[in-house]
Formats: C-alpha cells, sequence, structure tokens
C-alpha cells in the first residue's frame, strides 16, 4: 500500500505517519513538494485541501475498491448509506484527512511546510466548526479522536477538541455512555462513540472520571470478542475502538481474543476496511492496535496526558490535582483497581538549610532540577506532592521502581554538584518505595507520605546517595 502511495489521497500523511508504511513509503518531501505545486480551491470547496478529501474526488486504488462495494460497517446504517453515500463516507475521511495532514505538516523537514499548514488550518478550524455541535455523536466523537491521537494536531486545534468534549459529556453524566443523536441510532447507547470520547479524555487530561465511566460501560457491552453499537453484531470499526480503549487502561483485557477476531476479518489483499475508501487509515490503526496486543501492559500503558492547569509551573511536573484524578481512574477502571500499582514518596534532606544559605529562587532551582531527574524514569510520572515532596507513580502491572529510583539516586549527587557547586549544601532524597492495587492508590500516598516522615528521625543514615527503604505491598493482597 504505501510503495502506491498517491499524493493526492487523503492518507498520504497517514501512511507517511505510520512507523511500518512510511519504510517503503516515497520520501516525504516528495508528497509536500507535490501538495506545494497544486493550488487550492476556495475555502468552501470540495478541493479546498492540498490533498483530496471529497469521496467523488478520490484517486482510484485498489484497496478502496469500487464504490458500488463499498457496505457500511453497521448493517443498521444500510439505509442512510443509500441516501447520503458521499456524506457518509465523509465521516470518516475529512477527519483523519485533517489531523494526519496537520501532524504531518508539523513535523516534516520541508521548506514549504510552513506556508501549506498555515493555509490548512485556516481551512480546518472552519471544517472542525462543524464537529462542535451535538448534532451527530458517532460524526463528532471520530473527529475528535482522529484529532486527539496526533499531538502536534491537538496542540494547533486543542480548542475544538475540548470544545466537542463538551457537547457529549452530559450525555456521559447522565446515562454513563454516549448515546446517538440521528436516525437510526437516536438516544442509542453508542460503544464505538463512548470508546472514542474515553480516549479522547485520556489524551487530553480531562474529566478522567468520565473516561473511567466510560471504560466501565464499554466493557461491560462485549459479546463474542468484539463490540458493536447497541443491538448491532461486533463490526470491525467499534470493536478497534472498543478494544484500543481497554487495551490500554485494563491489564485483565484479552488482547489475544480480539486480535483472533481481526484475523479473520482482514481481507485477501492484507487490508482492513470499516467502508471501503477507509483502507489504508484503517489497516494502519488496527496494525498498530495488533501490535500493542503483543506487549505486556505496563509496556502499553499511557499516564493521561498533564494538562497545563495541571502542572506545577515551578518544577514542570504535574501538582497534586494530578495524583487525584490518577488515583480516581485507577480506582474506578475495574481492571486498574485490582493492579499492582508501584510508587515512592519522597522529600528532600537539607533543603530547608540550601534554601537559608542561598535563597529561594535558586531552592526553587533545586526543586525543578530533582523533577526533571524523577521525571526521566521509565515507565511512570513525577508528581510534585507539595513543598519539597514528590510522588512517583509507576504504570500499572510493572514490577517495581526499584531500578529507576536506584538509578536516579545515583544520578543525583553529580547533577546537584554540576548544577550548585561543591561548596553548597547538601541536597539529598529520603525514598520510600511500596506497591499498592490501583484501588488504594490514594491510601498508600497517605502511608508513605506518614513514612517518610519517619525517616527524618534517621539523618544519621543518610549516605551519598540518601536513604531508600522498600516497604514492600500495602494493605491485604497488594
Amino acid at each position: 500500500m504505501a510503495q502506491a502511495l498517491d499524493p493526492r489521497s487523503p492518507f498520504a500523511a497517514t501512511l507517511h505517519l505510520d512507523p511500518v508504511a512510511r519504510q517503503s513509503a516515497p520520501p516525504v518531501a516528495d508528497t509536500v513538494a507535490f501538495w506545494d505545486g497544486r493550488t487550492p480551491g476556495s475555502m468552501f470547496s470540495e478541493g479546498r485541501y492540498r490533498w483530496e478529501v471529497a469521496p467523488a474526488r478520490l484517486p482510484l486504488t485498489p484497496w478502496a475498491g469500487d464504490w458500488t462495494e463499498w457496505m457500511p460497517w453497521r448493517p443498521k446504517d444500510a439505509p442512510v448509506f443509500s441516501r447520503e453515500g458521499k456524506e457518509f463516507a465523509s465521516r470518516l475521511i475529512l477527519p483523519v484527512a485533517i489531523a494526519d495532514g496537520i501532524e504531518l505538516l508539523s513535523t516534516a523537514d520541508h521548506p514549504q511546510c510552513g506556508a501549506i499548514l498555515e493555509e490548512t488550518e485556516t481551512v480546518a478550524r472552519l471544517d472542525y466548526s462543524t464537529f462542535v455541535r451535538g448534532a451527530n455523536a458517532f460524526n463528532e466523537c471520530f473527529a475528535l479522536h482522529a484529532l486527539s491521537s496526533r499531538r502536534q494536531a491537538l496542540e494547533r486545534m486543542a480548542p475544538f477538541a475540548i470544545a466537542i468534549t463538551a457537547c457529549h459529556l452530559p450525555s456521559v453524566r447522565r446515562h454513563g455512555h454516549v448515546r446517538g443523536s440521528r436516525f437510526p441510532f437516536h438516544e442509542q447507547p453508542l460503544v464505538s462513540a463512548s470508546s472514542m470520547l474515553a480516549m479522547a479524555l485520556l489524551t487530553l487530561g480531562r474529566d478522567i472520571g468520565e473516561a473511567a465511566t466510560l471504560a466501565e460501560f464499554v466493557s461491560e457491552q462485549q459479546q463474542d470478542n468484539g463490540w458493536g453499537d447497541t443491538d448491532q453484531p461486533p463490526d470491525p470499526l467499534t470493536t478497534w475502538a472498543a478494544a484500543s480503549l481497554l487495551a490500554s487502561v485494563d491489564p485483565t483485557f484479552d488482547t489475544a481474543a480480539v486480535a483472533e477476531l481481526f484475523v479473520a476479518w482482514q481481507r485477501e489483499d492484507g487490508c482492513f476496511r470499516a467502508l471501503g475508501p477507509d483502507a489504508p487509515w484503517f489497516t494502519a490503526v488496527v496494525a498498530k492496535f495488533l501490535r500493542a496486543s503483543q506487549t505486556p501492559f505496563a509496556e502499553r500503558f499511557e499516564f493521561p496526558r498533564i494538562a497545563e492547569h495541571r502542572t506545577d509551573h515551578k518544577t514542570g511536573v504535574p501538582y497534586f490535582a494530578y495524583f487525584a484524578s490518577l488515583a480516581e481512574l485507577f480506582a474506578d477502571v475495574p481492571g486498574l483497581a485490582g493492579a499492582t500499582v508501584p510508587l515512592a514518596f519522597l522529600d528532600l534532606a537539607g533543603f530547608r538549610d540550601f534554601n537559608n544559605t542561598f535563597g529561594q529562587d535558586l531552592g526553587d532551582e533545586v526543586l525543578r532540577a530533582i523533577a526533571q531527574e524523577l521525571a526521566t524514569i521509565p515507565g511512570s510520572v513525577t508528581i510534585r506532592d507539595g513543598g519539597d515532596e514528590f510522588l512517583v507513580v509507576g504504570a500499572p502491572s510493572s514490577p517495581s521502581l526499584r531500578q529507576g529510583i536506584d538509578a536516579f539516586r545515583e544520578r543525583w549527587p553529580k547533577t546537584f554538584r554540576e548544577r550548585f557547586g561543591d561548596d553548597a549544601p547538601v541536597v539529598s532524597a529520603r525514598v520510600l518505595l511500596a506497591t499498592s492495587h490501583g484501588r488504594d492508590l490514594r491510601k498508600a500516598r497517605e502511608v508513605l507520605g506518614r513514612g517518610v516522615g519517619e525517616l527524618k528521625h534517621r539523618e544519621s543514615q543518610l549516605g551519598r546517595v540518601g536513604l531508600m527503604e522498600d516497604r514492600g505491598a500495602l494493605f491485604d493482597g497488594s
């Protein structure tokens, strides 16, 4: 598929961004150069982007098949598709073409990327404004997911992503899921939209409690290893959305069974399709899920994004409000609630003397330096608990944080001397390690916080790398 990449395709950027497809794709510069040589139409025309987005203008490709072969992934949508074929196809084409195009232009090294990106964003804002209506739950949540799955595109279009979530969160708070807003799913629960909204909320780092509610709803709707919307049989698109969500938040989720289902759905040409023209994008995202399904949960788990309003500006790491949301997520998603979670609580010995000697401004630099060192520990998130106290939370199902903490403790004395000189009063870390169930994360933090206070009476035991104690498993069954 990548070898035959057509730069006119709405999914040209998708294939360039896919780590597997781009290995055999033409150079990105060739695609950008082709776009640079095209003249777009007006902001309201079908040719408004440098690549095609209108179904009627799509270049013919063997994997898309003929228009007459296209079939909606939900049988109940057949009457709608027969009346609104081109508009229906746009639901899977336009959002991906916009988000992936912006992402590629934001990251590619080509002199014309900036000018094309500025032009694209102007048109994209107009298109994305049509998704902020609460008028079509699937369409809008799909557009939200397309945007939130691309980091650069999300940063540039974040207000639209937040606005779309605001349209559908009331349904979640009232019913525990997203409900359809159009025939033939009017006021019916939608697993597809619920899954995509949950993934977007976790990426945005917002409304984590609602994301947990959605994940629980999605988990309960599984049938025959797959998912369908409302009374529909399992279909590839809904199954991909649900499985992608649960694979990222539920360590008990059986990815292997869903992978077998996708193998059965794979077409003879090796592609996956939801409708037809979406084959390049859908094949890429299904392949991504299949690759992730073969890795341990701790490696594929992604902590919810740290929203800017939850970042401690003094240290650059999230402050306690982020931990509160994280603890809520871990407590409310059944698989996370029972998972083993490693964590560390630490404070700084000698920090008061350093502040008294050098002043609070330089003391703030010490806090920032140690926070940034902790933030490099793989598979974890560092949180400023308050003052000179920090929490490090490991990915659920990780065996331990011990190796990462040990490496930090070895690095820190050298880092401190390089930053603050040999004459500065030593600032070292007192660390308590433990493991807990996800549901007990808040309680574990309280236990370790009190325990660190007890370590202050053991100043004589402070060595070159500070002091550390491993409390092991906390609470029953941890």
